[in-house]
């Protein structure tokens, strides 16, 4: 079966959805999860199209694609937590509720990214390798 980039950006908003659901239930900070939630899912989303787009038409860039997306990712998070710091009590929060949520969402989404990147471009990759014709003589 294969996965294919919808069922896979579904896929990452379901279980982000369900971690969620569960931090709000067990934890009840609801506006720093919220605002960590709204800082790392779009660019998740955006990034994880955009690697599968860019691995697909040139396979040798898919590496460096995704390691420099990661690297946006996480200069964003930091840069939106670093311009929300000071305004953290307009947003009835403190700063390190933002920045602990927002760093455990930031490494839930690279971890489930990873995942469906894995399996995304893991098959492609194996599809496209050429047979082995077992040891050299």
């Amino acid at each position: 079966m294969r996965l294919r980039l919808w069922t896979a950006v579904v896929l990452l908003l379901a279980v982000v959805t369900v971690c969620y659901a569960a931090a709000l239930l067990l934890g009840g900070q609801v506006v720093p999860a919220t605002l960590a939630v709204c800082i790392t899912v779009p660019p998740t989303v955006l990034t994880l199209i955009g690697v599968v787009r860019v691995s697909a038409a040139r396979p040798a860039f898919g590496p460096v694609v995704a390691l420099t997306a990661t690297f946006v990712r996480m200069v964003w998070a930091v840069g939106v937590v670093a311009f929300l710091t000071p305004r953290a009590a307009d947003y009835e929060t403190t700063p390190e509720a933002l920045a602990q949520w927002t760093a455990g969402f930031y490494v839930l989404t690279l971890a489930a990214e990873t995942a469906l990147l894995w399996r995304l471009l893991g098959r492609e990759a194996a599809a496209k390798k050429e047979p082995d014709d077992g040891p050299a003589p």
